[in-house]
Order: structure tokens, then sequence, then C-alpha cells
């Protein structure tokens, strides 16, 4: 899973709850007839954030985004913009702007038009000079310089994407929307064009809200992630922390590749938790990180595939020793995915680099293995 860039944001306001954000939810409902799209949404986002609303198609983020925008207005509830209650302010009155995924260039304007378009047609009119200046910048940022007298058709989709974007920052926005802005590209051209947004938004200091299904889109560029289901939200944090401590075993399988293994949770006298997931199999023994679980709760226990470490010998150095049987396993280049079946029937992911060293042991199918992983490998989940 790629990591986002965490320490290069212009600012985290996010760390110092003592700042005012500048985008607040406020118990948001929305109902398109007896259907509820978002329900009792509560959400804070803070100046100079990239913040990414992630989640399935048809879990709410869209709609979000379109009320934040003003296409939509909340059934109940309030939106807060720098202090401002914005919830039936009209879209041209509120500093928002937002980018589709379709771009929405005009065909018949070239590039230098298509970025002047909105500067042209401001309530306060801006003087030619002050328009070809903003253009120039904007050209320069997004380094489309020398495309500025094409048109759309004659220039490619990552080029058009740049253009959408230099036309909607050319007029200074306080908040930009971006929704699913790289769902048209390919996957090499994409994950180029995550670094540019990226950049891009550092230069300028504008804060950024993007809508994407695409988990690694999310957690490549995004200061935080809320992740949302069915119009709820579920979890907000940052990638690090959605990634390595889920709330939930929703979030837990829809960020990454995990393995989730149910069973029923035993304390000791001395207050150390293990996982009774098979008659047969030793229990998994793990860090109680969770103050809420008791005894005898039936829970999940949820560990990474790349956390666990496969071996033809037993380690009983190790506190968790699983036994089990590679059933597939899937080449990808620089890793490989094995595919285990467990004594308990169930059959979980295991993930090694392909890096080659002294000692190291090949694996095919049909090897019996020992599954290895530390006691704060995994986490603990109760929903």
């Amino acid at each position: 899973m790629t990591q986002a860039k965490q320490t290069t944001n212009v600012f985290s306001p996010w760390l110092n709850r003592d700042n005012k954000p500048l985008i607040k939810f406020e118990n948001i409902t929305k109902k398109f007839g007896d259907f509820t799209a978002v329900e009792n949404f509560n959400l804070e986002i803070y100046e100079k954030e990239f913040f990414a609303l992630l989640g399935s198609s048809g879990g709410g983020k869209s709609t979000v985004l379109r009320m934040l925008a003003g296409f939509e207005q909340p059934t109940s509830g309030k939106i807060w913009l720098d202090g401002e209650e914005i919830s039936n302010t009209p879209p041209n009155e509120r500093p928002i702007n937002m980018m589709f995924q379709s771009y929405a260039l005009f065909p018949h304007l070239n590039v230098w038009d298509n970025i002047a378009f909105g500067l042209k047609r401001t309530k306060k009119r801006m003087a030619s000079s002050d328009i070809k200046a903003r253009v120039e910048e904007m050209l320069r940022l997004t380094q489309l310089e020398k495309f500025a007298s094409r048109k759309p058709h004659q220039i490619s989709g990552g080029q058009r994407q740049r253009v959408a974007l230099a036309r909607s920052l050319a007029r200074e926005p306080r908040l930009l929307l971006l929704d699913e802005p790289l769902g048209a590209l390919d996957k090499k051209l994409r994950q180029e064009t995550q670094f540019e947004l990226m950049d891009i938004q550092e230069k300028t200091g504008t804060t950024f809200v993007i809508v994407t299904h695409d988990q690694e889109e999310a957690m490549t560029m995004a200061s935080r992630v809320a992740v949302m289901d069915n119009g709820k939200l579920l979890q907000v944090d940052t990638p690090n922390n959605v990634y390595e401590a889920p709330n939930s075993t929703y979030v837990a399988n829809f960020i990454g590749d995990i393995n989730i293994i149910e069973g029923e949770a035993k304390i000791d006298a001395e207050g150390l938790l293990s996982i009774h997931y098979s008659e047969t199999a030793a229990p998994i023994q793990t860090e109680n990180t969770n103050n809420q679980i008791h005894d005898g709760q039936s829970v999940s226990f949820a560990v990474r595939p790349e956390k666990i470490w496969i071996a033809k010998e037993q380690d009983v150095s190790l506190p968790n020793n699983v036994k089990g049987l590679i059933v597939d396993i899937a080449y990808l280049g620089n890793l490989s995915i094995y595919h285990i079946k467990l004594e308990s029937g169930q059959v979980i992911s295991a993930q090694m680099t392909n890096i080659l060293r002294t000692g190291q042991q090949e694996f095919t199918w049909d090897d019996e293995v020992w599954l290895n992983w530390n006691d704060t490998a995994g986490i603990v989940l109760t929903r």
C-alpha cells in the first residue's frame, strides 16, 4: 500500500484543535424521497488540508460533495464555511470551485482561453493585464506553457486534466472539490497525476476535498481520510491510522488487504488476551489495546498479509504459530501472495517480497507451512 506524504503538507491544522475548521458539517441528513443518502453526518475539514471522502459506490460521498458545492441542499442540519452558514447559499455565491471527472472543457477554446474563461466572468471585472498574469501563472503551475494555443482534442488526457485543474484554481477559491478526477486516466498516468496534484495543492495552499472509491488514490494524496458506507461516516483519520488501526471490520476490509479471523476473546488472570478460533489450533496471542473487550466476547482478529511470515518449520520463540497448506500463489514481480488453508478450514493470505538473499526459503503449491506473526501485528475488532 502506498503511504501518503505525511510530513510535507503545507499545514497540518487537525493536530492543533485550537484551530477553527474551514468546513463544518453539523448533523447533516439528506433524503431523496424515502431514501436516506446521508445520515447524521458530522465532519470538520481544516484549511490547507488535502482531504479525501472514501467509500464504495452509493456510500454517500458524492452527495456530501454536492451539498458542499451547493448543488444539493441538506434535508436537515447545517454546513458552515469559515464560520458562516452556507446550507442554502447558491453555488455561484460560494468561494468554492468543483472539478468534475469529465473535466467539462470547452472544445472550441484553446487551453489559454479555457483557463481564462471564469476570470472573464467574475462579478468584479478583472483587468486584461491581471487576467493575462493569472492565466500565465496557472500555465506555469500546471506545466502547460507549451500547450496554451492547443485545443482540448489536441492534448492528452493527463494534460486535459491539468487544464481543468488550472481553470478551477484560476479564481483562487477557498476550497476546491474534486469528484473522481482521475477516473478517466490509465493506471500509470493516474499514479503520476496523483503526485502532481499533491505538489500543486502544496504550492497553492488551497484546501482540496476529493471524492474517490480508489483506496490507493486516497491513501497516496490525502492528509486525512473519511471512510463512508451507506450514508454514514465510519472513521476519520490519517491514512496511516486508518490502515494500521481501523475501527471496524468494514474499514479494515475496505482499506487494503487483510485477514479477518472470527473467534472468542479470553482474558487470563494477568490481563493477557488470546483469541480462540478453532478447537484444534492454538489460540492467537495478541496485545489487548481495546479496553472494551471482555472475557468470552465474540471478536474479529485482523492481520495484514505483509505482517505474516511463512516458514517451513515452527518457530516456538514467536507468540503465534499457525499451521496450514499453500493452495494458491500469485507472483507479482516484487512480491508474491500466498493463500494458505488453515487446519480450521479458513484460507488466509500472506505476502512476501521476492528479493533474493542467502538462506531465503522457497515455497510452492501444497507445501505444508507455518505462519508466524508477533503479538503486535494484528488488531482486535468488536464490530
